[in-house]
């Protein structure tokens, strides 16, 4: 089964050939026929693997962003084995990361996307994240963490979160690392935009760099009652993943970049029957 995916440098190549990505429907066939994967258990099973793996290659020094976009694959494929469609469009908007950093801005639903992006925009160039700062404590996770060297926020206090946003993310986009940030408070299947902030754009804004808007839908992967990261899954939801245009003039008009921002993400959202408020 394994030998039916493409390979990172195969998948790179379709990428930056199509700029998108569908799952093929030969994929998904082959997949359904696979009785262990329709069992969330075997699921969870092959994440947590996907997880060590990476946490061994921290812990051995051995997590670069090739192999940290070739692990992100096997967790974006894993989804596929589950007989979960990925839908990725948009691609040719983070062409502008060969150039320059960039500040990614995007809704958060699920801790998938959080696995799922960086095989993508590291054919660009490298990139991070803004996390919360109890994830660094997380076993497993806080090897991978320090290997790719996120900002990490307690989110306790939202001035303390912005100094230390705007101090650290400069020096990381100055030096050519872009970023990734989810500016909800918390992970939610209704994109509700007064849970939408503007700490992304205050950051393109403070060291004048571009924002990419990036619109995501990953609620096959609910949210648990007990553990958050534990769920059932709903195979009968397609994951999309849509990159908008890069906007240049933050600095500029940081208000209307947000609401540039924001109608992208909703809008995108809705057609994939989401549900926005605003």
């Amino acid at each position: 089964m394994k030998d039916c995916f493409l390979k990172y440098d195969d998948f790179s190549e379709v990428l930056q050939d199509k700029y998108g990505y569908r799952t093929p429907d030969h994929i998904l066939e082959m997949c359904k026929k696979d009785l262990l994967f329709k069992y969330d258990f075997w699921y969870y099973v092959n994440l947590l693997k996907v997880v060590y793996d990476c946490s061994k290659l921290a812990r051995e020094g051995k997590l670069d962003s090739h192999e940290w976009a070739c692990q992100s694959l096997n967790m974006f494929q894993l989804i596929e084995h589950a007989g979960t469609p990925v839908n990725i469009s948009g691609v040719d908007n983070l062409e502008i990361l060969k150039k320059q950093p960039c500040v990614l801005v995007s809704n958060h639903m699920s801790i998938m996307e959080t696995f799922m992006l960086p095989c993508i925009f590291l054919n660009y160039g490298f990139g991070t994240y803004v996390l919360k700062e109890s994830l660094t404590n997380y076993p497993y996770f806080k090897d991978v963490l320090k290997a790719i060297d996120p900002i990490s926020v307690k989110r306790e206090n939202p001035r303390e979160d912005l100094k230390k946003v705007l101090t650290d993310g400069v020096k990381k986009l100055g030096e050519g690392t872009s970023l990734i940030i989810f500016p909800q408070s918390t992970r939610n299947v209704v994109l509700d935009k007064s849970q939408f902030n503007t700490l992304g754009h205050k950051l393109a804004a403070r060291a004048n760099v571009p924002v990419i808007p990036v619109a995501i839908k990953t609620d096959f992967f609910g949210k648990g009652k007990i553990i958050a990261e534990l769920s059932k899954i709903d195979r009968s939801k397609d994951v999309y993943i849509k990159f908008g245009e890069p906007i240049l003039n933050v600095k500029e008009d940081s208000k209307g970049a947000y609401e540039k921002t924001f109608r992208f993400i909703a809008d995108s959202y809705r057609s994939w029957g989401g549900e926005v408020k605003e």
